[in-house]
């Protein structure tokens, strides 16, 4: 592998270490937030919760983005096409988990729904590596 190769895929490694770290500390300030409304396990309204997770939600992806941005400065191809399309296609996954992971049934279960924003149900978890 040669020297571009080698920074890009040091760059992406260090990128779903920083997405999975992002991740799990959403789920953590997910569950306080929760626990301090009293509706970690009183069940809570739906729309109440559902509110915080999307925010959650959308504080990783823009942190993701930002951190993308910060690496491209070091390894410019990280903003080609391609890898955008990787990035992306990543992203839309922790979305589509976070807003899967947010049913009626579960949404009395504020600890379950924090774990949604650590590991989305999403059909193809080998993508996201």
């Amino acid at each position: 592998m040669n020297d571009e190769g080698a920074a890009l895929s040091d760059a992406l490694q260090l990128e779903h270490i920083k997405f999975g770290q992002l991740m799990s500390d959403a789920a953590k300030a997910l569950e306080r937030k929760l626990a301090s409304q009293g509706t970690l396990r009183s069940g809570g309204q739906l729309l109440a919760v559902t509110d915080i997770i999307f925010t959650a939600i959308e504080g990783v992806v823009e942190k993701v983005i930002e951190y993308r941005e910060e690496l491209a400065v070091r390894v410019p191809t990280l903003l080609a096409p391609a890898n955008l399309l990787t990035l992306q296609s990543k992203i839309d996954q922790y979305i589509d988990g976070g807003v899967n992971g947010v049913e009626p049934d579960t949404a009395c279960n504020g600890q379950e729904l924090a774990g949604t924003l650590v590991h989305p149900k999403r059909p193809n978890e080998e993508h996201m590596r």
